[in-house]
């Protein structure tokens, strides 16, 4: 187990080290290969740490993650962002699924629900005024509607994680939490840097999205061992 995680360990800093060197000088048409080729080999990091996987959910998270580092291949192509932006809306309904029978019996009280509506309410407007930002050429099939879908099941998925993480204060519910922060934060740098047209934040993106996938892999193993991981729910 401690070669194991001294590979992870190396791999990571190797993986952050290619991709950023990839996108500096090769840009992000390139990037977007390296990148499918880093998620891809967290989950055969993930094949090797649980040699037996029976929970549809978790091979439906990484799935959904290989989908949308292909779909980047061509998001220049509005068809392509519309399915980029439903890969990871099913990423965040399933990430959310994994901890939702562990958090559906926590009671909540009118503040926690007051607090919840507003920070729904402050997302919607700060993802409509960043539609507004965008370019006309940004747009396309659906992208309102879809991005502030998106908004609204991050807050959601979000809270779930906060609250499983209140509840249990585990190694498990920690590193969910790092988990939504990390993938939160790439997509936001990525759309910065797509959309908004600031290129630096594609570096930024690149090291959030290793970050959460290694969170992904702390979390799974402690699910694991914690004997949850292969009682979830299907």
């Amino acid at each position: 187990m401690k070669a194991y995680k001294t590979l992870l360990l190396v791999s990571v800093i190797f993986l952050v080290a290619v991709n950023c060197a990839v996108i500096l000088f090769f840009g992000e048409a390139v990037g977007a290969l390296t990148r499918f080729f880093s998620t891809f080999l967290f989950f055969v990091f993930f094949l090797v740490q649980h040699k037996r996987v029976s929970d549809k959910k978790v091979l439906g998270i990484f799935f959904l993650l290989l989908l949308c580092d292909a779909l980047l291949f061509n998001y220049e192509n509005e068809y392509f962002k519309m399915f980029i932006f439903l890969s990871r809306i099913l990423l965040f309904i399933l990430l959310g699924w994994v901890i939702f029978p562990k958090v559906r019996a926590l009671k909540s009280n009118l503040f926690q629900k007051i607090i919840f509506i507003g920070a729904v309410g402050l997302n919607i407007f700060l993802l409509i005024e960043l539609l507004n930002m965008m370019s006309p050429d940004n747009n396309y099939l659906f992208s309102d509607i879809l991005i502030v879908l998106f908004g609204i099941l991050v807050i959601f998925v979000s809270t779930l994680g906060i609250s499983y993480n209140n509840r249990y204060s585990n190694k498990s519910s920690f590193y969910f939490v790092f988990i939504i922060i990390s993938f939160v934060f790439s997509d936001l740098a990525y759309v910065i840097a797509a959309y908004l047209e600031f290129n630096v934040f594609y570096l930024a993106d690149v090291v959030a999205n290793i970050t959460g996938l290694t969170a992904l892999l702390k979390f799974l193993y402690y699910e694991n061992k914690e004997g949850d991981f292969n009682n979830l729910e299907v």
